[in-house]
């Protein structure tokens, strides 16, 4: 029944005289699937999201690209116990962050996190440094946003190796949004992911994938075991099965990897 809609559809609008009214139906549908909602942290579903997370289940945060502390104030927010770790690798940023959130009980580290301990260089804005936008590739800033660049040296070490040297064991809640560098971030959790040593994963997915050459097909794989889900500000919609059609958008949105055995704690 259903094809034989899609085929009348298109039979009968797919003309050059309905491309405006089809364009604005694609922008509207992008909104109600929970893109391109990127107003506030209501809009994304982050808020929601967090709120309806166990507390009980969630002593150990990490928030990786912590920028200047808006997402691990909320956290602190909705979970008064937890320990949060946030990292942040731009030199004037980090101070921001320090400042925002120096009474919460949040631990701190100025630096980047990726596939490899390493030394990088951190791109931003030239005239406007301390941006979000900043990302260790410069291609984000050069060509996605059309300006000019300054660049940092930071310094870049694995998930793997800071739960270690921090006698972490597991990692309850691990959110990502580092401006296209997010599946490198998961491949230097590796040990922890394979282990089953984290609960549940948030990222950022968008058009920066596009400069890092990320699909979103690239965390399924990563990720085996754990289910996936797009925030939506009310809560979140399932992906049953990987299929590029509805996956592979290049555009602001909020993904949750949950493990397998955890999903159903989290409705």
């Amino acid at each position: 029944m259903l094809k034989a809609i899609i085929e009348i559809y298109s039979y009968f609008f797919a003309r050059r005289v309905f491309i405006k009214m089809h364009k604005l139906m694609h922008l509207l549908s992008l909104r109600g699937l929970g893109i391109l909602n990127f107003r506030n942290m209501r809009r994304t579903g982050e808020e929601h999201f967090l709120r309806r997370l166990p507390k009980a289940e969630m002593m150990t945060i990490f928030d990786v690209g912590a920028h200047r502390g808006g997402y691990a104030k909320c956290v602190r927010r909705f979970n008064d116990s937890a320990r949060i770790v946030a990292f942040e690798p731009h030199p004037t940023t980090f101070k921001v962050l320090q400042e925002n959130i120096k009474d919460l009980n949040i631990e701190t580290y100025n630096i980047a996190l990726g596939n490899r301990s390493d030394v990088a260089m951190l791109y931003d804005y030239k005239q406007k440094g301390g941006s979000e936008h900043a990302s260790l590739y410069e291609s984000t800033i050069a060509d996605m946003y059309h300006e000019e660049t300054q660049c940092y040296r930071v310094g870049v070490d694995t998930i793997d190796d800071v739960m270690s040297r921090l006698r972490i064991a597991s990692i309850d809640l691990l959110k990502i949004d580092t401006e296209g560098n997010e599946l490198a971030v998961l491949q230097g959790a590796i040990s922890a992911i394979k282990e089953r040593r984290i609960k549940v994963i948030q990222f950022e997915f968008n058009a920066t994938d596009i400069y890092s050459r990320v699909f979103l097909r690239d965390f399924f794989e990563l990720l085996e075991g754990y289910k996936f889900y797009r925030l939506i500000q009310d809560g979140k919609i399932a992906f049953n099965k990987y299929d590029a059609l509805t996956c592979e958008i290049f555009a602001f949105q909020n993904i949750v990897a949950i493990r397998s055995d955890f999903a159903a704690v989290i409705d």
